[in-house]
């Protein structure tokens, strides 16, 4: 069952995250603790990562959230009979039993995110979203610069001129139709900001090179 959901996917509405937390809160803790986390913690991070990130959940995800291994996070998802679906970039992902319907494509969209936005930084495998792109989009020291997206993916960065105008930084090429919602969205964020120049603490090289 292909179930590839990126950060751009339709998921379920948050109520739904809401009722896998309460569940977990019934199923009750199994050992607690750093190492084992009880299927209400594991059920707390699988609503939180299905509400933000809109995709079936990863081990590997939850270990890192929880601070607990992989092999404690799976069992506990067995112990709650998680499914296991296999996700486009051939990882496993874990669904609710009653959250198995197909999903529509939602519409397009596009998005400009600012310096260390959570969307860009709060995940552990990033190359869903990335692309070939990683380099170019964090400094030295592992910090998020802007972030132009589309449809659920990153297509480059933005930065403002002296003007305080928002100018788009594209690392690929995107289909017209695309590159005009990108552009409408770099004109409404100029307006809202004002003129206000965003401080750019930690610009990434797509930020900083104006050939682009």
């Amino acid at each position: 069952m292909a179930r590839g959901r990126g950060a751009g996917g339709a998921g379920p509405p948050r109520r739904r995250c809401a009722a896998l937390v309460e569940a977990g809160a019934r199923a009750g803790s199994r050992g607690g603790g750093r190492h084992r986390p009880g299927a209400r913690q594991v059920l707390g991070w699988a609503g939180r990562d299905r509400a933000e990130g809109a995709h079936p959940a990863q081990s590997r995800r939850g270990a890192w959230w929880l601070g607990a291994t992989k092999s404690v996070v799976r069992e506990a998802l067995d112990d709650l009979g998680a499914v296991r679906v296999s996700l486009s970039d051939g990882a496993v992902g874990f669904l609710r039993p009653d959250d198995l319907d197909p999903v529509a494509a939602p519409e397009p969209w596009v998005a400009l995110l600012p310096l260390l936005d959570p969307t860009v930084m709060g995940w552990k495998g990033r190359a869903f979203y990335l692309g070939p792109h990683a380099l170019q989009l964090f400094d030295s020291a592992g910090n998020a610069g802007t972030t132009a997206w589309i449809d659920g993916r990153v297509v480059g960065a933005w930065v403002q001129n002296p003007a305080g105008v928002v100018e788009l930084r594209l690392l690929e090429e995107v289909p017209p139709a695309a590159h005009a919602l990108l552009r409408a969205e770099a004109r409404r964020l100029t307006e809202w900001l004002g003129g206000q120049r965003v401080f750019t603490v930690y610009p990434s090289p797509a930020m900083v090179n104006d050939s682009m």
